[in-house]
Parts: C-alpha cells; sequence; structure tokens
C-alpha cells in the first residue's frame, strides 16, 4: 500500500478570482523587484497612440505607472498612472505581468501589479491592480481588482491619470478615496490633446498569474511501477 504522497507547488498568488474571471496563466513577468524601481524597456505588441505621440515600447515602475517610448527607445515624456504611489514588490518577488490578448487590429495589452504594499515601515497592503491599453482605439482602462488594508488601496495616497507633461495632464483623481473592488476606470482619447474619461466602465475579468500547476509527473520510486510495497512514494515533474 501507500502510506502517502507529498507535493510541493508553488504558492498561489493571494489575487481574488472569481468564476467569471478569465485567468491567464502564462503571462509574462517583468523583471523587477523592490522599492522605487523602474524596468527595462520592452516592446509593445502594437503601436500605441498616448496623447500625440506614437509609442512602440513602454518601461513599467514599481510605483504603479507605465513610461511611454517611441520605436527607438526615446523617452515621450508620457506616462500612464494606474495607481501612482510610493508601492513595493515585497522581498524578492517579482509580481508585475504582462499579457497580449485578442487579434489585430483589436488587441488589448494587460499589465498587471499584483499584491503590492506601500512602503515604507508599515507594509499595508494594497493591492491588485491592471493597466488595459487596448489597439486602434487607444484608449486606456485602469482596474482594481482588489485593495488592501485602509485607505492606501483605495486611492486615498495615489494619483490616478494620463499624463504628457505639456500642460495636457489628465486625472481622474489624486490623493482621494474612491476605489473598490472591481472598480474600472477608461481613457478614451478626445483629440491629440484630451481625454474622455469613463467612470464606472465596464470591468473586463481578467487575471494574470504565473503556472501554478506542475505538468505530468512520473513515478521515481518504488521503481518498475511497483505494488503492495509499505513505503514513502516520490513523483518527480517539471512546470
Amino acid at each position: 500500500f501507500l502510506s502517502f504522497v507529498s507535493l510541493q507547488l508553488t504558492p498561489i498568488l493571494n489575487v481574488h478570482a472569481t468564476p467569471s474571471d478569465t485567468v491567464y496563466s502564462d503571462a509574462g513577468q517583468i523583471d523587477l523587484t523592490g522599492d522605487d524601481g523602474t524596468s527595462s524597456v520592452y516592446d509593445l505588441p502594437f503601436t500605441f497612440q498616448i496623447y500625440n505621440s506614437s509609442s512602440e515600447k513602454f518601461a513599467v515602475s514599481t510605483n504603479g505607472y507605465i513610461n511611454f517610448y517611441d520605436g527607438s527607445s526615446n523617452y515621450l515624456n508620457k506616462q500612464a498612472y494606474a495607481l501612482q504611489d510610493d508601492l513595493y514588490q515585497y522581498g524578492s518577488a517579482k509580481t508585475i505581468y504582462t499579457k497580449t490578448i485578442g487579434e489585430a487590429p483589436n488587441r488589448q495589452f494587460i499589465i498587471q501589479w499584483t499584491n503590492l504594499t506601500h512602503c515604507c515601515g508599515t507594509w499595508y497592503p494594497v493591492g491588485t491592480f491592471q493597466a488595459i491599453l487596448s489597439e486602434t482605439t487607444n484608449s486606456v482602462q485602469y482596474q482594481y481588482l482588489y485593495q488592501g488594508m485602509g485607505n492606501l488601496g483605495n486611492g486615498a495616497n495615489a494619483r490616478i491619470g494620463l499624463i504628457d507633461n505639456a500642460g495636457h495632464d489628465k486625472y481622474y483623481s489624486q490623493n482621494q478615496n474612491v476605489l473598490s473592488p472591481r472598480k474600472a476606470i477608461k481613457f478614451t482619447p478626445d483629440g491629440t490633446t484630451d481625454y474622455t474619461i469613463e467612470d464606472n466602465a465596464t470591468y473586463l475579468p481578467y487575471l494574470l498569474t504565473l503556472p501554478t500547476v506542475p505538468g505530468d509527473f512520473t513515478l521515481s520510486s518504488p521503481i518498475n511501477a511497483a505494488t503492495g510495497i509499505a513505503r514513502d512514494v516520490t513523483l518527480t515533474w517539471s512546470a
């Protein structure tokens, strides 16, 4: 007989999926940790118009915003503030994920900040939130999957908006307690220097994770598929 089977899995992130969520467990992972960090510059999956500039590349900050660059990696001085605050990826975790979904010319590019905390000292959990860039329409939608303790996850210490640093910044809020779980805010271009803000936009039920379930396993002990042996069982697999 088999006395027990011992399995060790990577812990599942503390994100609050619901039965209606589409879970993408093959997300890309931004190589970024810690406090006040900005990632390397990555390619966008499509050209994205931000204010009057065409962006082909981006970088992500741990502090809840995106920087936009042209095709030559020149900084365009444009930013998307999903939840711009002094945030932190605790320890060595790399919990900013990306995923492209859909087909051209209607693709969406999702960036998700997962389980961030507020820095520093109190380490209050802030929560998980997303920025979704849409091809062709060039809209930006911010989504707040869940919030942590107190008002920090609700935007009380954060700025939410689109920034062009040329006098046309468009804010939804600045240091206001305005967020709630499953809230969506959509910015749609109105000309080249302004955006229309849709409060309480339709929430898009997307959730990004890394692979957390192992692949096929093989019985490595006891050998030769032996049965009726009173001993522990060792299973091995590759993710």
